[in-house]
């Protein structure tokens, strides 16, 4: 029986000028990835977003435990004249972690 694969859960901060849906958010992060690490950089480091908080500007990705280093480059990599910007807060190793220290962050009243 194959091992479990172990995933790390990575908060964001979204700072946006337009509005964000989550489905928007997870393809952008999907695209930064991709761009710099390629197809293969994706299927390995495998982000997928599974929790998306708009009030507060805050996502959680799950990402594969091995490549979280590659995930937050990539992030950082990113383009700055997007409307979007991703800034990494904290990686934790459970869902219910990150999502209790995404809601403690405070709400943004700079995303529309």
């Amino acid at each position: 029986m194959p091992a479990r694969e172990k995933r790390r859960y990575v908060l964001i901060k979204v700072e946006s000028t337009v509005a964000v849906t989550a489905e928007a958010l997870d393809a952008y992060a999907k695209g930064c990835v991709q761009r710099l690490l390629g197809v293969a950089g994706l299927a390995r480091v495998k982000p997928k977003l599974v929790h998306f908080d708009e009030e507060r500007g805050a996502a959680v990705f799950r990402v594969a435990r091995d490549y979280v280093r590659d995930f937050r480059l990539s992030l950082e990599l990113a383009p700055r004249t997007s409307p979007l910007l991703l800034r990494v807060v904290r990686v934790t190793g459970t869902m219910r972690k990150a999502v209790r220290v995404a809601s403690s962050m405070p709400k943004s009243s700079g995303n529309k």
